[in-house]
């Protein structure tokens, strides 16, 4: 999932902490997912590739390599079932994030059990 470096230094910026681990995971967690039109432009932009890349090896290609940096970005904090794990809940929640199936509140939820089940690394 692609997400806007931008957006991202400026809400770490805000953080009361912005070297703080868990608080940088969260906020690029939430940035992963559509809660805002930016967002849910990015989030559709990324199921679509997606989609494609189904049919498509060398599009298929793209997105494992893409697949294989976000587990090493999530294994900074967890183990590597851990990251693989969180990051398939937080992409999964794109679609029916998209579609409306699911609250912004209810994916926070989620998210959230994922993240206390996943233990964070030192």
């Amino acid at each position: 999932m692609l997400i806007s470096a931008v957006r991202l230094r400026t809400r770490m910026a805000r953080t009361p902490d912005p070297t703080d681990r868990a608080v940088g995971l969260r906020v690029i967690i939430d940035e992963m997912l559509p809660f805002d039109d930016d967002r849910r432009l990015t989030s559709a932009a990324t199921t679509a590739l997606l989609a494609y890349s189904a049919t498509e090896p060398p599009a298929a290609e793209i997105m494992r390599a893409a697949y294989a940096g976000a587990y090493t970005f999530f294994e900074r904090a967890f183990d590597r079932e851990a990251a693989i794990g969180l990051y398939a809940v937080v992409s999964g929640l794109q679609g029916p994030l998209l579609l409306g199936a699911v609250t912004p509140a209810q994916a926070q939820v989620i998210v959230d059990a994922a993240l206390a089940s996943a233990k964070l690394g030192t």
